[in-house]
């Protein structure tokens, strides 16, 4: 009998998860427990959640010199003046004498490389970040014509936001308020390019 009462029990749980009626979920929040409630109801109704606290449930998967949090992030990191690259130094300007030229420093690119440029991909409003540092391929061909660039993806972390549902959570003066619910997602960004079939 107690397991009948257990299992039935189990059943109207799981039904009233499945429904989205109300959704009861644990958060930690600085050591505090709280508990919030998610709830169907129209976008108009949920509050935005400050970018900070979407960039603190993203945790370590945000990367400040790849992705930008919103436009004004965006407009700020594109006008900010570039790092000093070293001196530009091709195989045609080395001579015996330049012993103090790296390797390295080499921009020619070789044949089996493919040449690329970086941009920034606008994920959406429904995202955060919201805008994402990728690459593309400037090349078509790659050694001696023979092989094609192909974009390499990464998969990375995003935070997306569930339409029509609110997160209700509980505040310091006692009343609760509701606001926008984001859910952990991924996206495959290209971030170079290779030479292949």
């Amino acid at each position: 009998m107690l397991i009948a009462s257990s299992f039935s029990l189990s059943s109207q749980l799981w039904l009233l998860l499945t429904i989205g009626v109300s959704v009861i979920t644990i958060r930690s929040a600085g050591g505090a427990t709280t508990f919030s409630f998610l709830k169907k109801r129209p976008d108009k109704d949920c509050q935005p959640v400050k970018r900070d606290l979407l960039r603190q449930q993203l945790g370590n998967a945000y990367n400040q010199r790849y992705m930008a949090m919103d436009d004004e992030d965006l407009y700020y990191k594109n006008n900010q003046s570039p790092p000093q690259d070293h001196e530009h130094v091709t195989k045609r300007n080395i001579t015996k004498r330049s012993s103090s030229i790296n390797i390295d420093q080499i921009t020619d690119p070789a044949p089996w490389t493919c040449e690329t440029s970086k941009t920034w991909i606008n994920l959406g409003q429904g995202f955060f970040p919201r805008h994402v540092r990728a690459v593309t391929c400037s090349s078509k061909k790659c050694w001696f014509g023979h092989f094609q660039c192909r974009p390499k993806f990464y998969k990375i972390k995003v935070l997306r936001k569930k339409v029509g549902v609110c997160l209700k959570v509980s505040t310091g003066s006692g009343s609760p308020r509701w606001q926008d619910f984001w859910e952990e997602d991924e996206k495959d960004i290209p971030v170079d390019c290779e030479c292949g079939h």
